[in-house]
């Protein structure tokens, strides 16, 4: 018997499987959808031992590490934002820098050799 993945869609094996496994296997932006918190939930629920359920403090721990993640990796994408800004700025100031030193040399010589301008 197989089921599909609940963060991908492709189909496995479903004896041996735990969803709440591997949530790295959704790639790097799968826990970045809200809709990935309800769909891995539903699908540990499923899963689980009806005999044998999770107990709640299990399962909130399970939840509060998921959440964790998800702010960790919004944390992330914000702090690459930042540098990408940064490192744009610092190029363009440096761009600057140089063109205005060029414009000062360029200066300077006309001065020294009796050029106007």
């Amino acid at each position: 018997m197989t089921s599909a993945n609940p963060l991908t869609g492709a189909s496995s094996p479903s004896a041996g499987t735990d969803p709440t496994a591997s949530p790295s296997s959704a790639g790097s932006n799968g826990l970045s959808n809200p809709n990935t918190f309800i769909t891995l939930l539903t699908a540990q629920l499923q899963a689980q031992d009806p005999l044998d359920p999770m107990s709640p403090s299990e399962m909130v721990d399970q939840l509060t590490q998921i959440n964790s993640l998800q702010q960790l990796m919004q944390i992330q994408g914000d702090l690459q934002s930042i540098l990408a800004l940064s490192t744009s700025a610092s190029q363009t100031a440096t761009s600057q820098a140089a063109q205005n030193s060029v414009s000062q040399a360029n200066s300077s010589t006309s001065n020294s050799l009796g050029i106007n301008q």
